[in-house]
């Protein structure tokens, strides 16, 4: 029964974003290579690809991570690895969203994401992680002098 469970929430998740990624046609601005010399996120800080992301995310990732990745059947991403402070590198988190994470309920996307779609959900997880952070610091108020 589990595995008829996991079967059809994996072909949902594939049929979702065959729909939702049509939509995601990219042009020449909206493209990067898939490595850079630094081994860091090409898209990073991009606002065109942290919109992408964010997209790209609702139609593969929000059913097990929740909205804006702050958890749910998964693990809170914003707070996790994708914190903008002492949070994953970059290298490791495509390799475990290419990969998955063997033992857990995460998949890997290799042959349903392109990296740059890998790269683009990562530099969304990342606009989300600072904007948590912020609005963390904001809860705490001022220092006291």
């Amino acid at each position: 029964m589990l595995a008829a469970v996991r079967a059809s929430v994996g072909v949902a998740i594939v049929v979702s974003f065959l729909l939702g990624g049509a939509a995601l046609a990219e042009d020449a601005s909206t493209t990067a290579p898939t490595e850079s010399a630094t081994g860091a996120n090409p898209f990073e800080g991009r606002p065109d690809a942290i919109e992408a992301g964010r997209s790209i995310y609702s139609n593969t990732c929000l059913f097990c991570h929740g909205a804006n990745g702050m958890g749910a059947r998964a693990p809170n991403l914003a707070k996790g690895i994708f914190r903008p402070v002492d949070g994953g590198d970059d290298a490791t988190i495509f390799g475990i969203i290419l990969g998955g994470r063997p033992g857990t309920i995460m998949g890997g996307f290799e042959g349903s994401l392109s990296p740059d779609d890998i790269w683009k959900v990562m530099a969304y997880l990342r606009d989300e992680g600072r904007k948590a952070a912020l609005q963390k610091t904001k809860k705490k108020g001022p220092p006291n002098p």
